[in-house]
């Protein structure tokens, strides 16, 4: 066949398929360049552009995602673009587009894993009593999640600066509701007795979570409950 025959209608063909000016812009300069067309070298180009799958758009979600992963199975300190985009299967470029400091990526991380760690807490088990599920669910995160829960409360990305910041923070919300509700109390009364709960409870987790004690869930539980009764007296004796 006539090479500007065949230009010609390889040329209309990619046109009118929708296909990359890429390809439009080869037979231009075969037809410039050359009178002789490889009619193969052709028929390959064409059927890669139309088998070609198209490129994934990373998004933001995408990269905040797969740096939550990362934390979780190497810890914060190894989320960087680089195995972010590895976990991607992309370059660094759509990690450092949506992130362009790595600090903000990792504060971005803390925010999910905080909002993970609430809706953890608040996974009680149906024939659990409340108090005791959220203390037990607090020293489980540390035993099934050690890098998010070092990251959470170890890496130095806490929003508040003081245990009142803390207590009042939005995160806690839903936890010192279902606590009130469960014991009766008055919220200042809730939050006494959580903050002592919570120095216990985080003082077991840190433990584990650093030094991989083992996790004797029966043995916590009852030191656990009496805890919980010497907080419940405590707060109690504050009434009168």
């Amino acid at each position: 066949m006539n090479g500007d025959v065949l230009c010609a209608i390889a040329g209309d063909w990619v046109r009118g398929h929708g296909l990359s000016p890429f390809l439009v812009g080869i037979f231009a300069v075969d037809k410039i360049n050359s009178s002789n067309y490889n009619l193969c070298y052709i028929t390959i180009i064409i059927n890669r552009e139309i088998h070609m799958p198209p490129k994934a758009k990373i998004t933001k979600e995408m990269v905040l995602d797969a740096a939550f992963e990362v934390t979780r199975a190497r810890g914060a300190e190894n989320v960087n673009a680089r195995t972010v985009a590895q976990k991607l299967s992309c370059s660094t470029q759509p990690v450092m587009y949506h992130f362009a400091k790595i600090e903000d990526l990792k504060r971005a991380v803390y925010q999910k894993v905080d909002q993970f760690h609430t809706e953890y807490l608040m996974n009680i088990k149906p024939q659990e009593d409340v108090l005791a599920g959220i203390g037990l669910n607090y020293i489980r995160f540390a035993v099934e999640e050690p890098n998010l829960f070092r990251f959470l409360f170890q890496s130095g990305f806490v929003a508040e600066n003081s245990v009142s910041q803390m207590m009042d923070s939005e995160g806690l919300t839903p936890v010192l509701s279902a606590m009130q509700e469960a014991m009766g109390f008055a919220m200042e009364q809730t939050k006494r007795i959580f903050l002592t709960l919570s120095v216990f409870t985080h003082g077991y987790a840190s433990l584990i979570a650093n030094n991989g004690f083992a996790y004797d869930e029966e043995t916590v539980r009852t030191h656990l409950e009496n805890a919980f009764r010497g907080a419940l007296l405590a707060a109690q004796e504050d009434t009168k």
